[in-house]
């Protein structure tokens, strides 16, 4: 258990999209598993573990994995917090509820034991756990890990919530590191270039601002240099 708890809380992990909601049953039972759902991916030994998450105190449980990817051969069940327990669907792969009306191919699934309600991940009557996890082991086939990042989906299918509904959820392709931190610099980048410019555009704006030459003079000045040149000519 302590070896599974190190590997799910790894500071490596690249954190998974936010899961939306595709089926829409019933709100109430969508918004609890978008607030409820989140998950990881991180590289092992040229394969990749994926943590799947159900954590708050609404009902709700994940009782089947779909994975999306070129490049994903299998998947299988390595370890949870809890009694959460998975086997692989093996080929042909099974289908995620809803998941056609957004183009969600399924590559490979696995599914919780039976009964699923008490082995699926998260909370439900059966049980008092609030917190519960799932890991599992994708391996990689005709790609790396990179690779896996620039087309892994992922979806789930929840049942078991209070209103004895069942939801499915799916996740877009998570941002390579390389893309972070491509992102970050052209941020930085747009940053320096607006306070630079900013000075200028103020001053092109109102002339009289701070460092920029005024050549023509305040009234009060112009006034008293009038009456001056006039007394001068008397």
């Amino acid at each position: 258990m302590v070896a599974v708890c190190l590997v799910a809380g790894r500071a490596d992990a690249i954190p998974l999209r936010s899961f939306g909601c595709i089926t829409d049953n019933l709100s109430s039972d969508c918004a609890i598993g978008v607030a409820q759902l989140s998950g990881s991916v991180v590289a092992s030994n040229g394969d990749a573990l994926l943590t799947i998450q159900m954590s708050g105190t609404a009902d709700g449980v994940v009782e089947q994995v779909f994975i999306e990817s070129n490049i994903v051969s299998a998947i299988s069940f390595s370890g949870s917090g809890g009694i959460v327990n998975f086997t692989g669907d093996g080929s042909p792969a099974g289908t995620l509820p809803g998941g056609t009306g957004v183009g969600f191919v399924t590559s490979v699934s696995a599914s919780a034991d039976n009964p699923q309600p008490r082995h699926g991940i998260g909370r439900h009557n059966q049980d008092a756990t609030s917190l519960q996890f799932g890991i599992f082991l994708l391996t990689l086939l005709g790609g790396d890990f990179n690779d896996l990042l620039s087309d892994l989906r992922v979806g789930v299918h929840v049942i078991a919530f209070e209103s004895d509904g069942s939801e499915s959820f799916v996740t877009e392709p998570v941002p390579e590191p390389a893309t972070f931190a491509l992102v970050a610099l052209g941020l930085v980048g747009l940053l320096v270039l607006s306070r630079r410019r900013s000075p200028r555009a103020r001053s092109s704006r109102n002339p009289g601002c701070l460092g920029v030459r005024n050549t023509r003079p305040p009234p009060l000045v112009a006034l008293a240099w009038l009456r001056v040149r006039l007394r001068a000519r008397s």
